[in-house]
């Protein structure tokens, strides 16, 4: 029960610091003072709930784009000056922002709905947290421990449990307070939000299983568990632990691309560190987390759909028993020739600890005797875990088209001559361009790939009642393989099209139609 309260109050803590940061954070570290929470596991706990909480607000801001957030507040509301200086001092307003009373939600979501890059708002967001987390937690320890003197040195206990009501009063009307505030922003949130913040979560967990793969449990954590496992079985699936935390966090960028094969392996990878998290220590708050992913996975298993590149996992099934053949074989060699450097088991032998140190994650079940021996182990694997991050890079990597995609010619033409009326459209037909028909065969949209993206040559050539289908087409032929869909020289009255499906704007060029007939050298063009 102990144990359970124990754990369960670091994940309180967690929750509470997301709502009411300063007065959570100073109960946490005033019971680190009373011995029942540890202080630097606190201003963990609290650093992760404090950045994670600001992350969200920044990806869901930059998902919508500006003019949703703006629209948000009103036109002369502080908010809105909030959304201008962060235009132009984002950086030293974010590192601020925790000490901004009101405006810790704003300013992140500002950066998010200005553009800030997301690798420095990362780091800069880590930062801040840091900064506020380190001084409050220690104002709570040290205020904890001139409390524990006054209370016990305190005659009238009835002023105690005065002040306590009073300041539990205050703490319900706060939270309170923050509910309804929260509930008003998330009225404003959609699915969308959620999706886009998975990639992120997906990674802390994948970072949380290789930080419980390499930091020892302790001993409080172990007793309950030897009850059902030994030993051993609970503390030799480290190495596992760790293979799950790298292969979560290698798929969280192919999850944002909706790859079907990143989604398998997320869910393999968090069925595993599901029950890992148990039976190293009984690690609800992490299980819990994964339990969490793992249905939000499972849920929403329709919207993982794009392949992977046909060519890479062909290549990647055809090399996988190459690898594990050359890992195999230096690891029967190496430990041949270093036979006597081991203290070996009566059944272990080198074909047997090959494969468990080189293919298998399991603990090899040899023990160096010499510093050679110990360095050629650690090779075997990395070597292995070399092998397995290839073949895992190579079955996710994103659908790359080596083949050109083309239209007949006759709709090409016809499709033209009929709807061609942008300058730009006598581009699009030409045949260094993949030909994509779409707005069934009634369109055409004509593109490029360079990496994970695909360009189109200007709008699709269609209609003006088709024109939202075959952008939609396009969309959707672009998800489908792994690629941002990007629009280039796009007109100008169509770009409220474009912002209705979630595209984003940037002006790149002005364009002038000049009449060649009437056109003379003495003529005067204005405007």
């Amino acid at each position: 029960m102990e144990l359970l309260l124990l754990k369960y109050g670091y994940l309180l803590l967690f929750t509470g610091v997301i709502f009411e940061g300063e007065a959570v954070l100073i109960a946490g570290s005033f019971l680190a003072s009373r011995g029942y929470f540890n202080l630097a596991t606190v201003a963990l706990v609290a650093l992760a709930a404090n950045t994670m909480s600001a992350q969200f607000y920044y990806t869901a801001a930059r998902v919508r784009g500006r003019s949703w957030f703006e629209g948000r507040f009103p036109e002369k509301s502080i908010y809105r000056r909030i959304i201008d200086w962060v235009s132009r001092r984002n950086n030293w307003l974010l590192l601020m922002s925790r000490f901004l009373f009101g405006f810790r939600i704003v300013i992140p979501a500002a950066c998010g709905a200005t553009g800030m890059p997301a690798v420095r708002f990362t780091i800069l967001n880590v930062i801040a947290g840091l900064l506020w987390v380190i001084p409050t937690a220690l104002i709570g320890y040290y205020f904890g421990e001139n409390t524990t003197r006054l209370i016990r040195g305190a005659r009238h206990y009835t002023f105690v449990a005065l002040v306590s009501a009073a300041i539990g009063v205050v703490f319900i009307i706060v939270v309170w307070r923050h509910v309804r505030r929260f509930h008003q922003i998330f009225q404003n949130l959609e699915w969308s939000d959620l999706h886009n913040a998975l990639p992120f979560v997906m990674g802390v967990m994948g970072a949380l299983n290789i930080l419980a793969a390499v930091w020892p449990s302790s001993e409080t954590l172990l007793r309950p568990v030897r009850i059902w496992l030994p030993l051993e079985v609970s503390q030799g699936s480290r190495t596992l632990m760790l293979f799950t935390g790298v292969a979560l966090l290698q798929v969280t960028r192919n999850l944002a691309r909706r790859k079907e094969l990143a989604w398998w392996v997320a869910v393999i990878a968090l069925s595993f560190s599901l029950l890992l998290h148990v039976t190293s220590g009984l690690d609800v708050q992490n299980s819990l987390v994964a339990l969490i992913l793992f249905v939000y996975l499972l849920y929403f298993r329709r919207r993982f759909y794009t392949r992977s590149d046909p060519a890479s996992l062909r290549k990647g099934l055809m090399v996988t028993p190459l690898l594990l053949l050359l890992v195999f074989f230096y690891g029967i060699t190496g430990f041949a020739a270093t036979y006597p450097q081991f203290i070996w088991h009566a059944r272990a032998t080198p074909a047997t600890e090959a494969v468990r140190g080189g293919i298998l994650i399991v603990a090899p079940d040899v023990v160096p005797a010499t510093r050679y021996a110990r360095l050629f182990l650690n090779s075997l694997q990395i070597a292995g875990w070399m092998a397995r991050l290839y073949i895992l890079i190579l079955v996710l990597r994103p659908f790359i088209s080596r083949d050109r995609l083309e239209a007949p010619q006759k709709d090409i033409d016809t499709i033209f001559q009929s709807h061609g009326n942008e300058p730009v459209s006598a581009f699009a037909i030409q045949s260094d361009k993949h030909h994509l028909l779409v707005a069934n065969a009634q369109g055409l949209v004509a593109y490029a790939t360079r990496g994970s993206v695909a360009l189109a040559c200007g709008d699709p050539v269609v209609s003006d009642e088709l024109f939202v289908q075959a952008v939609e087409d396009y969309t959707r032929h672009c998800e489908r393989r792994g690629w941002t869909p990007c629009v280039y020289l796009a007109a100008e009255n169509r770009l409220p099209v474009y912002h209705s499906l979630k595209y984003q704007s940037m002006r790149v060029a002005e364009e002038a139609v000049v009449n060649l007939q009437a056109f003379t050298p003495e003529s005067q063009i204005t405007g």
